[in-house]
């Protein structure tokens, strides 16, 4: 498998995942544990860059 197609398969599995996610009702508890989980990936990319630029 080449890297291109890998990485169509990964990211429209990752948005039809997200999709899914959204459907579901807020009080959910598999959805706010995965927005808990998105949240907290988010602030550490945010740190991480922040950090680079400082660098």
């Amino acid at each position: 498998m080449e890297v291109k197609s890998f990485a169509v398969t990964v990211g429209a599995g990752m948005v039809l995942g997200a999709a899914a996610i959204m459907m579901m009702p807020r009080q959910n508890k598999v959805r706010r544990a995965v927005e808990k989980t998105a949240n907290k990936i988010e602030d550490r990319i945010e740190d991480t860059m922040c950090c680079m630029k400082h660098s």
